[in-house]
């Protein structure tokens, strides 16, 4: 025990992800799939649903807003192997600017004893947008309309761009109820190189991008609760961004009774992320409120991010006895 809550403890203190302003979102518990969809989707034995609601900078021009959903269910598994399909889809929207993000996720499992390998792919549609009657720069911008007597107008139409995805991820895992369990992984994005000439004059629109995670947790002192370390890397283009985290969970895994969840994380001279959560049964409900932290904290005084996510599971039926939720 003591040298499992070490190792926890270790893992936070030792290492912080996350740029500023982007769709990814900051709940990495409820919103898994495209951080690597073998590690959501091959630990989940429940027929699984989430939203998620994430507003950053509100006193900035009015902030940026981003939707999230996510869904999974198990298709078939037994004790040696799972097949699983899942559906993640973001909306972003920064002023005039938007982005649509559909994936759809698919992943194996085979089970070794206590110790389990997902393979996933990970694939969709992105749509982004720039939509004129958004932008606030004055008269710099009329929509469609050249004004002679205003010489710095320029004409600026609703302008798309759509293009696939594909992306895909490796996990291995020990999976028990009541010993130290882990989860290590590494998911790459951005497979396919789609021809969208906008894009691909810009130079760095074909970026790999690589994602890692390691996770430890191991049950403590109350029946069916546990406490857990997590470690994100995230890769691309010449960026390495970090993220480290800590979190609680209470009667997690006691079907019936509260549950309660409390989680800090460190994104590296970016944020402190805090955040609480309690749930009934099958629907559980989160809050996260986000600080700057480095050279963006001292920019700005103040750029909370606020961040609300609402799940709920099935059980499905296939559950061994042994199966431990991911992190």
């Amino acid at each position: 025990m003591r040298l499992g809550v070490k190792v926890l403890a270790g893992l936070v203190i030792a290492c912080g992800v996350i740029l500023g302003q982007d769709y990814r979102p900051g709940h990495l518990w409820v919103l898994s799939m495209r951080y690597n969809p073998a590690v959501a989707l091959g630990s989940n034995w429940d027929i699984y649903g989430a939203l998620n609601y994430r507003q950053q900078w509100a006193n900035l021009d009015g902030g940026f807003v981003t939707y999230g959903l996510e869904a999974m269910v198990p298709v078939f598994g037994d004790d040696r192997q799972k097949f699983d399909v899942g559906l993640s889809v973001l909306q972003d929207q920064a002023g005039a600017f938007k982005v649509l993000d559909g994936r759809l996720g698919l992943s194996y499992t085979r089970f070794m004893g206590e110790v389990g390998m997902s393979v996933g792919l990970l694939g969709g549609y992105i749509n982004r947008q720039i939509d004129p009657s958004g932008l606030t720069w004055g008269d710099q911008y009329v929509a469609g309309l050249y004004l002679e007597q205003v010489a710095t107008s320029e004409v600026f139409g609703l302008e798309r761009v759509g293009y696939p995805r594909l992306g895909a991820g490796l996990s291995v895992f020990r999976s028990v109820s009541d010993g130290l369990g882990g989860t290590i992984g590494l998911f790459v994005d951005n497979l396919n190189s789609p021809d969208v000439g906008q894009l691909e004059s810009s130079g760095s629109f074909r970026q790999y991008r690589y994602v890692g995670q390691l996770f430890m947790k191991m049950p403590f002192g109350v029946d069916g609760s546990y406490v857990g370390g997590g470690l994100y890397v995230w890769y691309e283009g010449g960026i390495v961004e970090r993220s480290y985290g800590l979190q609680v969970r209470y009667n997690e895994l006691v079907e019936g009774d509260l549950h309660l969840f409390g989680t800090f994380w460190y994104r590296v001279n970016r944020s402190y992320v805090a955040g609480v959560g309690v749930g009934y049964r099958w629907v559980d409900l989160y809050y996260s409120y986000e600080l700057p932290a480095g050279q963006l904290a001292a920019s700005f005084a103040v750029l909370p991010v606020h961040e609300v996510s609402l799940s709920v599971r099935v059980d499905r039926g296939i559950k061994p006895d042994k199966a431990l939720p991911m992190f």
